[in-house]
């Protein structure tokens, strides 16, 4: 009875003997997918063949969607890919522009306005006759619009005759996960050494959003070249130049007519504290090599699902300032005011200032305030059960008796100017961040046109006579 039963239940509901209605439909569909598979599969052969003999024709990929944001319908390279096109990257070729609104220098840098300045002693317009000119890309990942800006970029400066040049792409870009476009145009910058490449680069170039700097200036621990930033990203508040503009602007650094500004960094170093006995002071030891900070160092709890107060006595110069209690705090540089510290209520500094800001995370006391230190100052902090979170993107789980030390950092960051120092911080702070940019709510029927209100009251109005009584009303007799 049990055979039997099970036979008629694989007949009658799933339709699998002798060929079924339902197993029609599915042999129906695979074969629809297997044929779609085909297609997709022969399709993306011969975009890949379109790739490798056109310059400029970038890859297609999987539509993005950012937060809040929907496809592009301009371009199938998502969000990025409508703003380049917006920009002028097209399809087809990049639409350079000849003019940019930059300012100029009435004289060429030196290496002594450039002081601490990384590369190979000589600054990228000054670069030695019979030498090339070593640049390194920086570009964000998985995104095909940039990739092919980069791309025509390195075209270009390959075809300079003086000087030569040489373009580098970071190590990771060019393996498996690279964009091809640019690993078949540049090799990688570890061909000039698996160590110490750093030091024979003489210009970086960024492409992409303010992580893509982040990133670009943790490959420099040591002295960094100057640094050219192009907005590819979403916010570029630290990328004063747009994609058409590169031509112009690649045209004034090799002439040495574009100004800098000094980003100054921190250093960050994690020292152990042993205690010897016996009456002797404790003996500090440094548990990793110093590393070099653009924005902030985020001291808090290691994971923030966990209850609990996070307890961090900080020192100023060897003075214990406080113990502060609450979810963290952060110590930040004037390139930083702008990120996680102005979040938390922290005061939104000038770049150029030098000095380092101190901000608590949702202290316990009312009196916790946010402080602004001299760049001389030497910050320690003595947490317990936290976390270090570097850049907001390394963590690293600090131990009992770990003092955190943060200075300033023997080497600053020398990104180029679209203009003025404080011109270009002022245009992004207004435009990018939106400071104090009030919504003004217009009512529904504003009077924006007075004559078409003012046409109604043309007639005086109608009056009705009304006879006033003067003597009090009659009050009617109760029954």
């Amino acid at each position: 009875m049990l055979p039997a039963l099970r036979r008629v239940v694989w007949t009658q509901v799933l339709g699998h003997w002798r060929g079924g209605p339902v197993w029609r439909r599915v042999r129906s569909a695979m074969t629809t997918t297997t044929t779609t598979t085909t297609t997709a599969a022969a399709a993306a052969a011969a975009a890949v063949a379109a790739a490798a003999t056109t310059t400029t024709t970038m890859r297609r990929g999987r539509r993005t969607r950012l937060l809040g944001k929907y496809p592009s319908p301009l371009s199938p390279y998502g969000e990025v890919g409508r703003s380049m096109v917006g920009m002028g990257v097209g399809m087809g070729s990049i639409r350079w522009s000849t003019t940019a609104t930059i300012e100029t220098l009435s004289s060429p840098l030196t290496l002594d306005d450039m002081p601490g300045v990384g590369g190979r002693g000589y600054l990228p317009h000054d670069v030695q006759d019979g030498d090339q000119l070593r640049v390194l890309f920086v570009v964000k990942r998985h995104d095909a619009g940039t990739a092919a800006f980069a791309a025509s970029v390195i075209d270009w400066l390959h075809s300079s005759a003086s000087p030569p040049v040489q373009c580098f792409i970071e190590p990771t870009a060019a393996g498996p996960t690279g964009e091809p476009v640019l690993v078949r145009r540049a090799p990688s910058v570890a061909t000039l050494g698996r160590r110490g490449w750093q030091t024979n680069i003489d210009l970086v170039v960024v492409c992409g959003g303010d992580g893509t700097l982040l990133h670009a200036q943790t490959l420099f621990q040591g002295p960094a070249p100057p640094l050219a930033a192009f907005s590819c990203g979403s916010l570029g508040f630290l990328m004063p130049f747009k994609p058409p503009e590169a031509r112009v602007v690649l045209e004034a650094i090799l002439s040495g007519s574009l100004g800098v500004l000094r980003r100054s960094r921190l250093e960050y170093a994690i020292e152990h504290v042993l205690d010897v006995g016996d009456g002797e002071a404790p003996v500090s030891t440094q548990v990793a090599p110093a590393m070099q900070i653009l924005n902030e160092v985020v001291i808090k709890r290691p994971h923030d699902f966990l209850g609990g107060v996070t307890e961090i006595a900080c020192g100023i110069d060897g003075n214990e300032l406080a113990r502060f209690q609450g979810d963290g705090l952060i110590v930040a540089t004037p390139t930083g005011s702008t990120a996680y510290s102005m979040a938390t209520g922290g005061s939104i500094v000038h770049p150029s200032i030098d000095c380092i800001l101190v901000s608590p995370l949702c202290s316990m006391t009312l009196s916790s305030r946010p402080i602004i230190l001299p760049g001389s100052a030497t910050v320690t902090l003595s947490p317990l059960k936290s976390a270090a979170f570097l850049e907001g993107r390394w963590g690293q789980r600090l131990e009992p008796r770990d003092v955190v030390v943060i200075t300033r950092s023997p080497y600053p960051l020398y990104t180029y100017l679209r203009s003025g120092i404080t011109n270009n911080w002022v245009a992004d702070l207004s435009e990018n961040l939106m400071y104090e940019r009030q919504v003004r709510v217009h009512a529904r029927y504003s009077p924006t046109d007075p004559a078409v209100f003012a046409s109604q009251f043309e007639t005086p109005p109608r009056t009705r006579k009304v006879t006033a009584s003067l003597s009090p009303p009659a009050v009617k007799p109760e029954s």
